[in-house]
C-alpha cells in the first residue's frame, strides 16, 4: 500500500471514530444541558427562553436535533404572553460542519410558529 492508500486509510479511520464518538457520546448529552442552552440563549437575545425538551436522533447518517416547546418571552413582563414560540424545531447538521468549524445545517424543519407582534401607545 502506498502513501495514498495509507492517507486514504487514516481518512476512513479518522471519519469512523468521529462518527462514533458523535453517535454515542455528543449526541445522548445533549439533552442534559437543556437549562444551560436556554440560559445561554436567555443572555444572548435579552430575553427570557424556555425549552421543554431536546431531543437527538439521525436523520440517515446526519445527527440531527429536535427542540420542543421553544418559547421567547417578551423581556418587560415575566407574565406576558411568549412573544415568539416554536413547537417543534429540527435541525440536521450536515457533517461540512466538521470541515469549515462552523455549525452547517442539512436541514431546518419549523413546525407552526407563532410570532406575536405588539403595537405600542406611541405607534412603535
Amino acid at each position: 500500500m502506498g502513501l495514498a492508500g495509507t492517507l486514504l486509510a487514516g481518512f476512513v479511520i479518522v471519519a469512523c471514530a468521529t462518527m462514533l464518538a458523535v453517535r454515542y457520546l455528543v449526541l445522548p448529552q445533549v439533552a442534559t444541558y437543556r437549562g444551560e442552552i436556554a440560559e445561554r440563549l436567555s443572555r444572548q437575545i435579552g430575553a427570557p427562553v424556555t425549552i421543554d425538551g431536546i431531543d437527538t436522533a439521525w436523520d440517515g447518517w446526519n445527527p440531527q436535533i429536535v427542540v420542543t416547546g421553544f418559547s421567547v418571552r417578551d423581556s418587560a413582563s415575566p407574565d406576558a404572553k411568549a412573544a415568539l414560540t416554536l413547537p417543534r424545531v429540527e435541525a440536521t447538521i450536515s457533517w461540512l460542519s466538521l470541515v469549515v468549524a462552523d455549525l452547517r445545517l442539512k436541514e431546518l424543519v419549523i413546525e407552526r410558529p407563532e410570532l406575536m407582534v405588539t403595537r405600542l401607545a406611541d405607534g412603535k
